[in-house]
């Protein structure tokens, strides 16, 4: 049976049977072409050797699955200098070799799979008769060739982790187009310096301050321009800073002093920030574990600062103490024993919140106590409508945020000063952007 003109992927077949239910469509095909070229010596062979089917499943017919039944014939090769004796007849035309689907099928999935993704492009091609899973759907997708796009020219390089802390690739960035180029399977100088010199049109190389990066950017484009990213100018920048406002805490803390607000009372006769209110049970705790936490690290600063005193290694007085040696190295440098940290509390949205402003403004004014009756001009007070337990608690708690706002940004922790600096850095808007050439 000659093959019908709605077929065009099958021209060069005869359809020798074919049977219909409703849930598949099956056809029994054969090539029809007397003779078949060796894939080796490249001539023509006429003498058949054998035959064998092959089941590839093709486009859906009306939302029904079709499976072709190929009948693939096996040929002598009539060259007796070529190495390929015995041959199966190619079918570039219909089926890739050791493929299980028609040509046709594969682009169809591809593009449900380059639309959709995995999971939804799977659910939408099992509906219109092309069953696949989503895993199948993906890999497709992956082996669709990169179309030809314009050369790179300015290309960010850093690293990034296929597990983190335990094994590092390399990571290079299209920065013009906003995209990811490529993944190198390892953080080597000479992958990444190979895989520039494949692209000779780099003109310019972001890259973080590490000298891996540098060497391979020198060996891989010479010609190209090195400039650090800004982000890890910002960070290095803060790094540097936590570490010098680590030795600077007695200072700090002094900064930090509100005048006046270690007194009860104020001068005018109001309240002033009070004590903070009963600890609960659950707090105490968090508390004495982090005093005993405390407590053991100054132990450890004296013994690290006593066996330096007297001259031992690094290595020998991170062994007898039981900690790292950055620990050492850190605890040499500092003034004075480490500072305790301050338990976490997750913070919690208080009904007092939004009206905050509103009560600071009113308070402020001298509006402390229940109502007055002075008059419409004086009104209520934002406190008349609690009770006497209540305005306590909300007058210490209101105070208490007044002087958090009156203080300047984490003056009390380094690292929080050395956060705000940074993000303050970051969120400038009129900052220029930092194109700072790296000497050679």
């Amino acid at each position: 049976m000659d093959v019908p003109a709605f077929l065009p992927h099958l021209e060069g077949f005869r359809i020798d049977e074919y049977t219909a239910t409703a849930e598949r469509i099956t056809l029994r095909i054969a090539a029809t072409a007397a003779a078949a070229p060796c894939p080796a010596c490249r001539l023509p062979a006429q003498r058949i050797h054998s035959r064998y089917l092959r089941a590839v499943a093709d486009v859906a017919w009306g939302g029904v699955p079709v499976t072709l039944r190929v009948q693939v014939r096996r040929f002598f090769c009539g060259n007796t200098a070529c190495p390929q004796r015995i041959f199966a007849e190619r079918l570039p035309r219909l089926v890739d070799r050791y493929a299980r689907q028609t040509g046709l099928r594969r682009v169809a999935l591809q593009r449900i799979g380059l639309a959709l993704g995995g999971a939804a492009g799977a659910r939408l091609a099992t509906a219109l008769g092309l069953p696949v899973g989503r895993t199948a759907l993906l890999a497709l997708v992956r082996a669709v060739p990169r179309p030809p796009g314009e050369p790179l020219r300015v290309v960010g390089i850093d690293e990034w982790a296929w597990r983190r802390g335990h094994r590092f690739g390399t990571i290079l960035v299209d920065l013009e187009r906003h995209r990811v180029v490529d993944l190198l399977a390892d953080r080597a100088a000479d992958s990444t310096a190979a895989w520039l010199r494949q692209r000779p049109g780099i003109a310019a190389i972001v890259r973080d301050r590490s000298g891996l990066y540098a060497d391979a950017a020198s060996r891989g484009a010479p010609g190209a321009t090195q400039i650090a990213d800004r982000w890890h100018l910002i960070h290095n920048l803060a790094e540097v800073l936590e570490a010098f406002l680590l030795q600077q805490r007695a200072a700090l803390r002094a900064a930090s002093v509100v005048p006046g607000e270690a007194t009860a009372v104020a001068s005018d006769g109001a309240p002033g920030p009070l004590t903070p209110q009963r600890p609960r049970h659950g707090q105490q705790r968090t508390e004495e574990v982090s005093r005993q936490r405390h407590a053991r690290l100054v132990e450890q600063y004296a013994a690290i600062r006593r066996l330096h005193a007297v001259g031992a290694d690094v290595a020998d007085i991170a062994r007898r103490v039981g900690v790292s040696r950055r620990t050492v190295y850190r605890y040499q440098n500092l003034s004075e024993p480490p500072a305790p940290k301050r338990p976490h509390r997750p913070s919690r949205q208080r009904v007092l919140t939004p009206y905050e402003p509103y009560l600071l403004q009113r308070w402020g004014e001298g509006c402390h106590r229940g109502p007055t009756s002075n008059g419409p001009e004086s009104g209520l007070s934002p406190f008349s409508l609690l009770n006497g337990c209540g305005r306590r608690v909300y007058r210490r708690a209101l105070l208490g945020r007044q002087a958090q706002l009156g203080a300047e940004p984490g003056a009390l922790f380094a690292r929080a000063q050395a956060g705000w600096h940074r993000r303050r850095l970051r969120q400038t808007a009129a900052m220029p952007r930092l194109r700072i050439i790296l000497a050679e």
